[in-house]
């Protein structure tokens, strides 16, 4: 049997199994492509995996997986599907054509609560192109990220608590994430881009495995890209 933990199953990332069926189908309509106009982009979208996916909080007999005297075996269910909506809008423009602000907002929804981590999700965030006098294709952004723990992962949780009353089992909820990033074009066929984010409340609350006794503590994370075009 595989190992179901992708990290170890696909370490590489360039294992594609021919197994199952992901469809995905998505509608796009561009606004404001006239003279004068505020440009935009806006798309609606579905995906469907036949697949089958583990219960979170229930075994195959419907007891609760966070009880350790049950069998660990999870409910197995067939297919998942999800939604998702992309809006992308010029919202405002300088006397220089080439300096812009953009608006981007991402929300995800996956309805099927018993085999998602995830039921809900939003990004968000904003995009000044052009942000410094004399850097005409620098782009600074800023931006969020909220997603919301499924009803079976917050029940597992609540589980955990209750059948095993001498360790610390928090109760999850959300995660939520704020990004700054500032592109900079060095040369017309290089860029470099720091990025800098902050993560609170990390995988929607969940114990530190170095400190059983709280939960993992907010992350500040800093990054640096570099795209080279050839």
């Amino acid at each position: 049997m595989s190992n179901p933990d992708p990290q170890h199953a696909n370490p590489y990332g360039v294992s594609f199994p021919l197994d199952g069926v992901l469809a995905i189908a998505e509608a796009q309509y561009s606004a404001g492509q006239g003279d004068g106009q505020y440009p935009g982009v806006y798309k609606l979208g579905a995906w469907y995996d036949s697949l089958s996916f583990a219960d979170l909080r229930y075994n195959i007999y419907g007891q609760p997986l966070a009880n350790p005297a049950v069998d660990p075996t999870p409910l197995s269910h067939r297919g998942d599907f999800g939604f998702y909506a992309v809006a992308d809008q010029t919202v405002w423009r300088g006397a220089e054509k080439e300096r812009t602000l953009n608006l981007f907002l991402r929300p995800t929804f996956t309805p099927l609560d018993d085999r998602n981590l995830v039921s809900f999700g939003l990004n968000g965030g904003l995009a000044l192109r052009d942000p410094l006098p004399g850097r005409k294709d620098d782009t600074f952004g800023v931006g969020f990220g909220l997603l919301r723990l499924s009803d079976a992962a917050i029940g597992f949780s609540t589980d955990a608590a209750a059948f095993n009353p001498g360790a610390y089992a928090p109760q999850r909820s959300y995660e939520a994430m704020f990004e700054a990033t500032y592109q900079i074009q060095v040369t017309p066929y290089a860029q470099i881009q720091p990025d800098l984010q902050y993560i609170h409340n990390v995988g929607g609350g969940v114990v530190d495995p170095l400190h059983p006794d709280r939960k993992v503590g907010d992350a500040v994370i800093g990054g640096l890209r570099v795209n080279v075009t050839f």
